[in-house]
């Protein structure tokens, strides 16, 4: 399996030589949020970590869970059911320790010396919560009866993207990771007096259709209570499921700060919304020098309803807040082909008006198409970046021609972007979430993670999905016995901060704040490796720093 890195840089050969080619990928543009949601709440992909990492982990060598269904999720992984519901209960065994061994007796403290994980190798669990034992439990809700609640988990299908002619990545193995977060809570007593149980289903990356589908599958056919998705579900999908069908979503994609408000209390998300990031983007670029009333700035973006908005009412009018107006504002078309088509137009355009710093709020296939076009025509500004569209991880960047992005600042929500290779695997393995989540996955699954790029991915999506199932679990047991989806929403608005991700700063929900990041900084990409970072990657500009907004 490629890297990712090779991937992206065979999807831009592709791109610049045949045009069918890049129609063609326009579609694929949906499908990179998927990688990039998946991992931004806490790392890059595959973490940075060493390749050698599997063997660090587990006891042993991984087992090639593609050929024989159990072990510890090697390379390829068990496919993810499509419809399958899962209910892991208390009963069964947790073995456990971070070297994946299956002593009995042995037990792996969680952090801020919680429940232990564990128990016993025979099935032995722990025991029920005494405030549950006199609890009159009755079904309160969609997806909650006397004795369970149910829960939808959203992930991406990647297999179709085959047809593109190129492999997708490296895949994660959910079924494994929600099999041991739900067996790690039902074993201490469950979720709101109850035991949790799980839904879960593919959906097309390529199709707003079946995006639309699958919402409707969750809260209309399976009527799960929330639904959980690591990235690359569409904006649209998120509103039918949120403020359509008023059912909790949690997720990592950025939406603009409006349909927060619209779908509320049922959207959540663990990366900073496209109106604040655009706000924190432009101040910091102003408070640090990089630009100022004197830049010739131009503008150029994607006129979709999950960007253009988000443009118009923060980037724009955070320039004018600081009394710049750039020479030149573009928005293109909502159509992908239309839009493509008029980047050539534009590039003529910015270039003629002496354009010398460039916003590009639009997907990394319509960056690419920019910077490659302004080459041809021997023009180079500069340009910048933020987490709108995920834009300060490495290998989102694959595509892009070094000698024009080299140098660009991203100004990220991220902690953790930027940083060395060698000190973001230490600080993930001192972490205490990174600990607790690698010890819930082992103590169900003691064959490990897996080796090289897909124990890399499985570790990093379990330390994901165990952030946003704790963080829906910790709000539904501060609801209580009487659970519904009202209540949920309320002690969602109460969690104030939460530290279970892996980042140096936590995040913290309140009831008009929706979205958990609260610290920027800023990375700036080098086209040439140094100082302990590999070629082609951002490095660390600033420390983390309290947001502007």
């Amino acid at each position: 399996m490629l890297p990712m890195r090779v991937i992206m840089q065979n999807l831009g050969r592709a791109f610049r030589e045949d045009v069918a080619f890049r129609n063609r990928m326009l579609g694929f543009v949906v499908a990179t949020t998927l990688v990039v949601g998946a991992f931004a709440t806490g790392f890059e992909l595959e973490l940075r970590f060493g390749r050698d990492r599997g063997a660090g982990l587990v006891a042993g060598e991984g087992v090639d869970a593609a050929s024989n269904g159990s072990g510890g999720g090697g390379r390829g992984g068990v496919a993810f059911g499509g419809q399958r519901e899962r209910a892991v209960g208390a009963t069964e065994g947790l073995a456990a320790g971070r070297s994946g061994s299956a002593g009995a007796g042995a037990s792996v403290s969680g952090p801020d010396d919680g429940p232990a994980i564990g128990g016993t190798g025979n099935g032995a669990v722990a025991a029920a919560r005494p405030e549950c034992a006199a609890a009159n439990l009755q079904a309160t809700d969609q997806g909650v009866s006397e004795d369970t609640i149910k829960i939808g988990v959203l992930k991406a299908e990647l297999g179709n993207l085959s047809e593109l002619g190129f492999a997708a990545g490296v895949a994660a193995d959910y079924e494994r990771i929600m099999d041991a977060w739900t067996a790690h809570v039902n074993a201490q007593g469950g979720v709101a007096c109850r035991q949790v149980t799980y839904v879960a289903e593919h959906f097309d990356v390529l199709s707003v259709d079946d995006m639309i589908a699958k919402c409707r599958s969750m809260t209309q056919d399976h009527k799960v209570f929330a639904v959980l998705t690591s990235g690359g579900y569409d904006s649209v999908g998120q509103l039918c499921i949120a403020r359509d069908n008023q059912t909790p979503l949690i997720n990592t994609e950025p939406q603009p700060q409006h349909w927060y408000q619209e779908a509320a209390p049922y959207l959540w998300a663990t990366l900073m919304n496209k109106d604040r990031t655009h706000r924190n983007h432009v101040r910091w670029l102003v408070e640090h020098g990089e630009i100022d009333r004197g830049t010739r700035i131009g503008v150029v973006y994607h006129g979709i309803p999950n960007v253009g908005p988000a443009v118009e009412r923060s980037l724009l009018v955070e320039l004018a807040r600081h009394g710049i107006e750039p020479v030149r504002v573009t928005r293109l078309s909502a159509d992908s082909e239309q839009a493509l088509a008029q980047i050539s137009q534009v590039v003529v355009d910015f270039q003629a008006r002496g354009v010398e710093y460039v916003f590009m709020p639009m997907n990394l296939i319509f960056k690419t198409q920019f910077m490659t076009q302004a080459e041809q025509q021997n023009y180079f500004p500069r340009y910048t970046d933020s987490d709108h569209y995920f834009g300060c991880f490495d290998f989102v960047t694959g595509t892009y021609p070094a000698r024009s992005w080299d140098g660009t600042t991203c100004v990220t929500a991220s902690q953790v972007a930027g940083m060395r290779p060698a000190d973001l695997e230490a600080f993930a393995d001192a972490h205490p979430w990174q600990q607790h989540a690698d010890a819930v996955y082992l103590a169900h699954n003691p064959g490990g993670f897996g080796e090289g790029d897909s124990g890399d991915a499985q570790r990093a999506m379990n330390s994901v999905m165990g952030t946003l199932f704790t963080l829906w679990a910790e709000a539904a047991d501060r609801a209580g016995p009487d659970l519904t989806r009202a209540s949920w929403g309320r002690e969602m608005g109460n969690t104030g901060s939460f530290d279970k991700h892996t980042a140096p700063h936590p995040l913290t929900f309140s009831h008009d704040k929706w979205d958990g990041p609260d610290h920027i900084h800023a990375v700036r990409w080098h086209a040439q490796g140094g100082d302990g970072y590999e070629p082609r990657m951002y490095r660390m500009l600033t420390a983390p720093q309290p947001a502007y907004y």
